[in-house]
């Protein structure tokens, strides 16, 4: 989890707009929506967390936790965790599995 002098990064994907501006809303009234990143389906979460496909250190900061949809295009909520727990230096984040 996060360190004392890190803020928390917290990570969401999900491809509905809706969703992402509502979480974002309730995060910012947590005072935490600066740490607040999105992504729109599993394979941008999975070039996010790889730091690939236009994604760096820099502009992918690794997250403490990761809100993710099952219901996504591309590669689904199921895949993405699948993924995640075969990678050593991923499967210690923290996932919340959300779906509407």
């Amino acid at each position: 989890m996060a360190r004392p002098d890190k803020p928390v990064i917290i990570v969401m994907a999900d491809d509905d707009p809706d969703d992402l501006l509502l979480t974002e809303d309730a995060l910012r009234e947590a005072d935490i929506s600066s740490n607040f990143r999105t992504v729109t389906d599993g394979e941008d979460l999975i070039s996010y967390l790889k730091r690939t496909d236009g994604y760096s250190e820099r502009n992918a900061p690794r997250p403490d936790l990761i809100l993710l949809d099952i219901n996504m295009p591309k590669m689904n909520g199921h895949e993405v965790l699948t993924r995640l727990q075969a990678d050593e230096a991923l499967r210690e984040i923290p996932v919340v599995i959300i779906t509407t």
